[in-house]
Formats: C-alpha cells, sequence, structure tokens
C-alpha cells in the first residue's frame, strides 16, 4: 500500500488586462498621459480598460488586467466613452486575424497548463480556486487547489486532498518578462498525513523551470524541465533528488474566443535504466469570464514494478477534469 500511495504522491506533484491609459494623441489633440487609465473602444466594438504603456503615431499600447494590447490609433472609436472625431478608418489594412486576435477573450488560467505551470504568473491581487478530478486505476482523486499572486511575478498556491490524504504547496516566481516571452522557476511539493487508517509518511516534490513563448496572440509554446526530490524528514533531514530530470513540452492553440487546445507532456529522460515514468495529455479548455473548465486524457508511461526494479513499460490511461474559478482580491 505504502509503494502505491508514493506512485500516486509522485503523479499528484503534476496536479500540484480592461481601462485605458492616458490622454490620447488622437485628432487634434495630441496629448498623452502615460500610466492613466483609460476605456478605449475600438470601431470593431472591442473594449479595452487599463494604463497606457506607450503611444507611436500608429498604435496605443495598453495593458489590461490579464493582457497587454497594441491597438492601432486610426481604429478607436472613443476614449472613456467619448467620441474621437476622425475619419473612418481603413480595416483593410488590418488583417481578419489581427481583428480576432484583438477581439479574443483573455485566458484568466494562462499561468498554467492542464496541472503543470507555464512561465506566466497571476497578477498582483488576482487568484483562483480550482478542484481536479482525475481517475487512474479503479480510483477517484480530487485536488482541490487554490493560487494567488502576490506581485505580478510572484505567486503562491496550496492545498489538501482527502484522498490520497496529502497537502501541497506550489510558491512559484517569474524573474524574466518581455513581450511575448515568460519564464518562471518554482516548486511544488507534497507530504501525506494521516487519514482513515493510511499512516503512510512520504513526501515527493519538483523543482521546475518553464518557459513561455507566445505566438501572434493565438499560439504558446511551453518548455522548460523539472527535478522530482524527496525529503528524508525521520533521519536526515537531507534533500535526495532523483536520478534524472524531465523535460516538459507544453503547447496551446485559440480555436475560438473562448476555448484552446492544450496538451502537455512530462518526459523522463532517464533511458531504461531503474523505474521511470512520462506523461502525456491532450485536452482543451473553455473559459469565459471568471470560470474555466479543463478536460484532458492523459496517459502515464511507467515501468514501475512493486517488487522494487523497473520492469516493462505500460501504459495508465487516465481522464481528466478540472474546474476553476478566477477572482480579485
Amino acid at each position: 500500500m505504502g509503494k502505491i500511495h508514493s506512485v500516486l504522491l509522485q503523479f499528484s506533484f503534476l496536479f500540484l488586462f480592461f481601462l485605458i491609459l492616458g490622454n490620447i494623441s488622437i485628432a487634434q489633440q495630441d496629448t498623452l498621459v502615460i500610466g492613466k487609465k483609460y476605456k478605449i473602444t475600438l470601431y470593431y466594438g472591442f473594449e479595452a480598460t487599463g494604463f497606457v504603456r506607450s503611444v507611436t503615431d500608429d498604435t496605443v499600447k495598453i495593458e489590461t488586467e490579464y493582457k497587454t494590447f497594441s491597438l492601432p490609433r486610426k481604429d478607436i472609436s472613443k476614449i472613456n466613452g467619448i467620441s474621437i472625431k476622425i475619419s473612418t478608418p481603413d480595416t483593410t489594412l488590418l488583417s481578419h486575424d489581427q481583428i480576432e486576435a484583438i477581439r479574443v477573450s483573455p485566458d484568466p488560467n494562462d499561468s498554467r497548463l492542464l496541472f503543470g505551470p507555464t512561465g506566466k504568473t497571476l497578477k498582483k491581487g488576482k487568484a483562483y480556486i480550482s478542484t481536479a478530478v482525475f481517475f487512474p486505476w479503479i480510483t477517484i482523486l480530487f485536488l482541490p487547489y487554490s493560487s494567488f499572486g502576490i506581485t505580478d511575478y510572484i505567486n503562491i498556491g496550496a492545498g489538501a486532498s482527502p484522498y490520497p490524504p496529502v497537502f501541497y504547496i506550489t510558491p512559484k516566481i517569474r524573474p524574466l518578462h518581455f513581450e511575448g516571452i515568460d519564464v518562471s522557476f518554482g516548486l511544488a511539493y507534497a507530504q501525506t498525513y494521516s487519514f482513515q487508517g493510511i499512516n503512510d509518511d512520504y513526501n515527493v516534490g519538483l523543482f521546475y523551470l518553464a518557459s513561455t513563448f507566445d505566438i501572434e496572440n493565438k499560439y504558446s509554446l511551453t518548455i522548460g524541465g523539472g527535478l522530482l526530490y524527496n525529503i528524508d524528514w525521520q533521519h536526515t533531514s537531507k534533500i535526495y533528488t532523483y536520478r534524472s530530470p524531465h523535460l516538459l513540452l507544453g503547447f496551446e492553440a485559440r480555436s475560438d474566443k473562448n476555448f484552446k487546445f492544450i496538451t502537455e507532456n512530462w518526459i523522463d529522460l532517464g533511458g531504461e535504466r531503474g523505474a521511470n515514468f512520462s506523461v502525456i495529455s491532450m485536452g482543451g479548455r473553455y473559459f469565459k469570464g471568471g470560470f474555466a473548465l479543463d478536460f484532458a486524457l492523459l496517459g502515464v508511461f511507467t515501468n514501475f514494478n512493486p517488487g522494487g526494479s523497473g520492469g516493462k513499460t505500460f501504459l495508465i490511461p487516465m481522464p481528466w477534469i478540472s474546474v476553476a474559478y478566477n477572482f480579485g482580491l
């Protein structure tokens, strides 16, 4: 029983922007206050509320609650509800894809893939609570979880599950941020506790690095890696890392205003020696307002042998569902 729960815990770590900114330079009044909050409306009906970060002859860059947009000045129809007297814009200068990229709803859960991290973090004061359900073997596991943005660059997450009886914490730091590129590192740590006769004293964690690259507001590629570890609290209190790291490969593709396809994969780089496991997944996320629903099919490739040594590799399919609600504090 202890070994089975330890394997479950090794899997559980994985589960472990609109008002616009300034006086805008359009028509005869070319005044702009960088850093001021405004509501901007485009001819397409799109509205954005956030802070103006920069203004050029052609664009206004505004940072909203969820995302930063570069808005064509010629397409702005209103600022704070007041009509801008300029000639009808030549919309032929914008392609259909560019217009749709502006129209799409922001994904409030872009700080994570299905169960693992992206290079992004929650903004300061933003949080979400979620409950993930997945079905390994013949049991059902529930993994309640919550994450909070202490700053735009530091997040903290935590949760606890009744079965397996485990609590977990997931601090995350984003040291690098450029337009379209975010890099974060952090750790996940899970520790068992006594519940309903289960007294396993076991812990497992993951050190990770994740880099996310956004492409045309439609695609995101996440590349990173993680190293599993365990702490011997009973004897030496030393940290022991597993023999090989995992490679993280994730990809997101927007197919609709409120939907994206997601694949998340953790590949064991340990080769054939000893017990190992890799996780692949394919699924999607529907999001609207503060709610997000994830669904996916996970596949765990492992050669784990309860006898202690690695055996023949086999596949464990695991349906996965997660519901999250995002809010501000």
